[in-house]
């Protein structure tokens, strides 16, 4: 499998960092939008500053996580 960087998609997204702005990314099924936002996790995670929640919501370790009072709940 050929993996292409999406290079111009990470530093758009990148230009958001820090700000209170929502970033959806939209697009037919299987074109890459989970790719993309791991491939941001990994960049933005070489600095140590930063934290990085990553929540795959296709494992079953997260499916009690069905809005955002659960991710504040004590575990």
């Amino acid at each position: 499998m050929i993996l292409i960087s999406r290079q111009q998609y990470l530093d758009k997204i990148e230009r958001y960092l820090g700000k209170d702005t929502i970033i959806i990314l939209t697009g037919q099924r299987r074109v890459g939008k989970s790719f993309v936002l791991r491939l941001f996790k990994d960049k933005v995670s070489a600095n140590p500053d930063n934290n990085i929640i990553y929540i795959n919501k296709e494992k079953k370790e997260f499916d009690e996580i069905k809005n955002y009072h659960d991710l504040n709940a004590p575990v």
